[in-house]
């Protein structure tokens, strides 16, 4: 890889690094603040299918 597309690159990796960095530091803030609760892995697997299956069911009654 060229120079030029090497600084691209890492200019879009560092930003990206940061606007990450970001999100996390406002998640954090806002569960210490009390406004969000932490869910389990397991628990967010089954929310994850529950609102996954509601999806499909309402492309089933569109179809």
């Amino acid at each position: 890889m060229d120079s030029s597309k090497q600084f691209q690159v890492d200019r879009e990796t560092r930003d990206l690094t940061r606007q990450m960095a970001e999100q996390i530091n406002q998640a954090h803030e806002k569960f210490e603040a009390g406004g969000s609760v932490f869910v389990g892995h397991e628990a967010a697997k089954s929310l994850m299918e529950a609102r996954k299956a509601r999806i499909r069911d309402k492309d089933k009654d569109k179809g």
